[in-house]
């Protein structure tokens, strides 16, 4: 019984001391640079069929918008 005792007061301790542990926090890190993208030549859209590109554009536009949030959130100009 004492044997029990102690093994719970000892993992008791350890449990509190290791909760009550401080995290150091990097610096922010520097944002990226924006990438260029590839515009899709005339000719390669004519080749597509229409809806097709509907959709590059519709992602393009929600894929920028969504770059643009991040970049708000991070600080970066």
């Amino acid at each position: 019984m004492r044997l029990r005792k102690s093994v719970l007061l000892a993992s008791f301790l350890i449990l509190t001391t290791g909760s009550c542990t401080t995290v150091s926090l990097e610096p922010d890190l520097p944002c990226p640079t924006r990438p260029e993208l590839l515009p899709i030549p005339v000719d390669l859209q004519i080749q597509m069929p229409p809806d097709a590109v509907w959709i590059v554009a519709e992602n393009q536009l929600a894929l920028k918008a969504y770059a643009k949030k991040l970049e708000a959130r991070a600080g970066c100009e």
